[in-house]
């Protein structure tokens, strides 16, 4: 019984993680990381031709993962947090060039008052 119960479960798990969106290679996807030690109430992130809001982010927590049509290494970020604004502003995207379709990683943290980013592929 316990053994049929156990493989139930582990087909249940496999067609859950087949739906995850973010699987789709063909697809470009972005989530945000609070690596701040305050918690953040929104995240706002903006490409040329492509937004999305993030919903609030407890520090040290991530987000799920949003499908974008177009991103780049960088972007507009606003993070709103205790009726603060913090700011990244991005001067421009000359020589940038997308980023590839798959899965991504903004990683951010406030200093200075201040939107810090580091991005990566996951």
């Amino acid at each position: 019984m316990k053994k049929a119960l156990f493989l139930i479960f582990i087909l249940l798990m496999s067609a859950c993680n087949t739906l995850d969106p973010a699987e789709d290679s063909d697809a470009l996807y972005i989530r945000v990381a609070n690596s701040s030690p305050i918690d953040f109430n929104s995240v706002y992130l903006s490409f040329p031709g492509a937004e999305h809001t993030f919903g609030p982010i407890k520090s040290g927590r991530s987000s799920p993962y949003q499908k974008f049509e177009q991103a780049y290494r960088y972007g507009f970020i606003e993070v709103k947090s205790d009726h603060k604004s913090y700011v990244l502003q991005p001067i421009d995207y000359v020589g940038e060039t997308p980023l590839k379709n798959g899965r991504y990683t903004f990683e951010l943290d406030i200093q200075d008052n201040h939107v810090t980013l580091n991005n990566k592929r996951d």
